[in-house]
């Protein structure tokens, strides 16, 4: 016979929780990390292939499709994560709404296609969106598999669907693009991407499609997914609204370098900050009647972004010359992406201060105040788009990533504060859990950059990266046991929990 099970507000059931959090947080990294390995592979080999016109055209298209997806998405997987139940209505609910929701905005955009390509001054920009659309408008049939595997922790098997989406996509892409198909070499990997996630999900979670409308699970659900829309909307526009803005001022080759420098200086929020966030908030979700727990749990999870973020983002940015010719740069034309080195170093900041915003939003959102999180983005916009009007004319793609790094400081500035006041902590406590690690990464970035000037040009890009990166991991290591032995003792100790056979939640 089953223990009982531990209330929600009882140390049994938050220590359950914790080592359901990091079991399946560890079986998410698992996951994610070999994505991440297989995604950097594709993006190095595709920057020696495809030209910096094919980057931009792509990422130009990817506005439009990219703003489709996320309307679409209504905030509604957010809403029945909050929800906590399991009743069809409001899964078929959701189902209903998510797959009305992309049929008719799928219509609307393709119809504004045209006008988008009329707009860039790149005609092949509409028949890109129109490909694309297909294959998003496909996928609302797994929202509610998909949605499932989260909300019941089974975040393990939702990253190998999506390591296995990567996977797929990445073959699709390196194949089409050795083949000479150009930027369509990314259309085919979407589809073979999406091909191969949709089917894991259908292994994993079986479910039959029903629509459904319960008018009053509907107004619930929206009623929490809204705010989540919103800030899901203007945090893609956050991070898309330059390329537009450069093209028109700078040209399609612009867009591709500053693409370039934005998905490695954005590395760590976009993967590791994310995986966390993602990955955490149905924990947080579930610890509402814990305060103790979630004040706990988010001062843990600003230690261990610290720890990672921190010497990501500046490690990169010490050693991105070296980077962008030993590894971006293909030997038949060594200079090709030398215009993505300073706002690589800029944008290393923008990740950097970004990551820390990210990982605010399952405190904010668990405690039911997303509109939060919409306001911060709001006003990032706001000063993102005066930042870009002003500085790239004067600055150029160095202008852009700036105006970036201002706007993630008043986003994030908004929701740690607001994070801070949900969980109890103070800005005393913050700036203790980071101080160690960002001393830590400040000492390895320093020894770093003195090593890159002691070598000299002679052992070549390659042999200075792999020289300067050696040194930065013995050198964090070492400054770590100075200046936060705590926070490492902390994470070898979550190690264990990882080893251990993953606990489990569901109800």
């Amino acid at each position: 016979m089953s223990a009982p099970a531990a209330s929600a507000g009882s140390p049994h059931a938050g220590a359950g929780l914790r080592r359901a959090a990091v079991s399946n947080l560890g079986l998410a990294g698992l996951w994610k990390g070999l994505s991440w390995i297989l995604n950097w592979a594709v993006a190095i080999v595709l920057a020696r292939v495809l030209s910096r016109e094919d980057f931009g055209l792509f990422a130009i298209a990817s506005v439009l499709t990219g703003f489709f997806s996320r309307f679409s998405e209504m905030g509604l997987a957010a809403a029945v994560v909050q929800r906590q139940r399991d009743d069809p209505a409001t899964l078929e609910t959701a189902f209903t709404l998510r797959l009305g929701a992309l049929l008719v905005s799928g219509a609307i955009l393709a119809a504004l296609a045209p006008f988008w390509a009329s707009f860039t001054g790149e005609p092949l920009v509409a028949p890109l969106v129109w490909a694309i659309l297909v294959p998003t408008v496909a996928s609302g049939l797994f929202f509610v598999p998909s949605v499932r595997l989260y909300r019941d922790y089974r975040h393990g098997r939702t990253r190998f669907a999506q390591f296995a989406g990567e996977a797929a996509k990445g073959a699709g892409i390196l194949l089409a693009a050795i083949s000479g198909a150009g930027v369509w070499s990314f259309v085919v990997g979407v589809v073979a991407g999406n091909l191969a996630t949709w089917a894991c999900y259908a292994a994993f979670s079986p479910w039959r499609p029903r629509l459904r409308f319960d008018r009053e699970v509907a107004r619930e659900l929206f009623g929490f997914g809204r705010f989540v829309l919103a800030a899901d909307l203007l945090f893609f526009a956050n991070g898309n609204v330059a390329s537009p803005v450069l093209g028109k001022l700078l040209g399609v080759a612009a867009v591709g370098d500053f693409r370039q420098a934005y998905v490695y200086g954005t590395w760590a929020v976009a993967e590791v900050a994310q995986l966390l966030s993602e990955t955490l908030y149905p924990a947080f979700a579930r610890r509402q009647a814990n305060p103790a727990a979630r004040r706990a749990g988010w001062r843990a999870t600003l230690r261990a972004t610290g720890a990672i973020v921190f010497p990501l983002t500046l490690g990169l940015a010490a050693v991105a010359p070296d980077f962008v010719r030993a590894v971006l740069n293909p030997p038949g034309d060594p200079g090709k992406w030398d215009g993505t080195i300073v706002p690589l170093q800029v944008l290393c900041l923008f990740g950097l201060v970004l990551s820390f915003e990210r990982v605010s939003h399952p405190v904010i959102f668990s405690a039911g105040r997303p509109h939060v999180v919409t306001v911060g983005q709001g006003a990032m916009l706001v000063v993102l788009l005066g930042g870009l009007l002003l500085g790239v004319p004067a600055l150029g793609l160095p202008g852009a990533a700036a105006a970036g790094v201002l706007a993630a400081l008043v986003a994030t500035s908004i929701a740690m504060r607001a994070a801070a006041g949900i969980a109890g902590v103070s800005a005393r406590e913050i700036l203790l859990d980071l101080s160690g690690p960002f001393a830590s990464a400040v000492a390895m970035a320093g020894l770093v950059l003195l090593a890159g000037s002691l070598l000299g040009p002679g052992p070549g890009p390659l042999g200075r990266l792999a020289a300067r990166v050696g040194l930065g991991v013995v050198a964090y290591l070492l400054a770590g046991r100075l200046f936060m032995p705590g926070t490492q003792r902390e994470i070898l100790g979550e190690v264990s929990v990882l080893l251990r056979r993953p606990a489990s939640t569901r109800r």
